[in-house]
């Protein structure tokens, strides 16, 4: 019996140089809380996500954790939602670095449950 990867697939991840600057010209941009994000419609059946840390969130391992935090409670969340956005969502300040899992779940969640009411 083979283990299913919990793996954050790379179809789901925004990583193309053009379609990230298009999100200055066409995205919508909103800051909530530890976060600011932006997102825009995409054409596809699913929905890609970047994660960023700004420098003044802390050194190095700290934004690290802080990535793979919400890289693993996005994985968890987005199969309760079914829309087609391509997403930013960018850690603004070191008081986010304190939080665990389950605090970073609940951030994400809220934020996500904004996302939807806005699309």
């Amino acid at each position: 019996m083979l283990k299913q990867s919990k793996r954050f697939p790379k179809p789901f991840r925004l990583c193309e140089t053009k379609r990230i600057q298009s999100f200055f010209q066409e995205g919508k941009f909103l800051s909530r809380g530890s976060f600011s994000f932006q997102w825009k419609p995409n054409e596809l059946q699913h929905s890609r996500v970047l994660f960023a840390v700004s420098k003044r969130a802390g050194n190095a391992p700290k934004r690290n954790r802080m990535k793979r935090l919400l890289r693993e409670s996005y994985r968890q969340l987005i199969a309760n939602y079914s829309f087609n956005i391509d997403l930013i969502l960018v850690v603004r300040n070191s008081k986010f670095s304190q939080k665990n899992l389950e605090e970073v779940h609940q951030d994400l969640r809220k934020t996500m449950n904004f996302i939807q009411n806005r699309i």
